[in-house]
């Protein structure tokens, strides 16, 4: 298909379907020029596809591609979501040398959870979290598949998650 009937198309449906993808944008985001930037944004992806296979329905495909965009925007905004300092508890009689020492205590207690890991799992950890290798890398180095090492990977989370909070 070539790019020029897509464009055609494409702006059709926009002029006929813009206000109906601003209400759907706007539903998810709350935000008036957040809504307005996701339409323009998915219109312009649909434009600039790759893959300029024929779309059936583009009018349905637009609306999915919407929704996706506004529920990633919305899932990256509360990851970036700031801390609230008034949130956070106080803690009484700060003593600058206790915090050290507790600090201290709970690294020492990882440390020793991490040590009690089964060797081959320890070795993937290692790489996988401590030294923030790929997986993809960390399985070309062990000639382990990437879905072994991600095995790996969650296997030691949970024991030291169980380690730490129950010990």
């Amino acid at each position: 298909m070539s790019v020029n009937i897509l464009s055609k198309r494409l702006e059709k449906l926009f002029l006929k379907n813009y206000e109906k993808w601003f209400l759907i944008a706007y539903t998810y985001v709350k935000n008036h020029e957040d809504a307005e930037e996701i339409v323009h944004q998915v219109c312009y992806k649909v434009l600039d596809r790759k893959q300029k296979s024929f779309i059936e329905d583009l009018d349905g495909y637009v609306v999915v591609s919407i929704k996706n965009t506004c529920l990633k925007r919305i899932k990256s905004q509360k990851q970036l979501k700031s801390v609230d300092l008034s949130e956070l508890p106080e803690i009484e009689n700060g003593n600058l040398e206790d915090d050290v020492f507790f600090k201290n205590q709970r690294i020492k207690k990882l440390q020793d959870a991490i040590s009690e890991l089964p060797s081959s799992s320890k070795e993937i950890f290692r790489l996988c979290v401590m030294e923030e290798e790929k997986y993809d890398t960390v399985a070309e180095q062990t000639n382990l598949s990437v879905n072994t090492i991600k095995y790996h990977v969650k296997k030691c989370y949970k024991i030291l998650r169980l380690k730490l909070v129950y010990d």
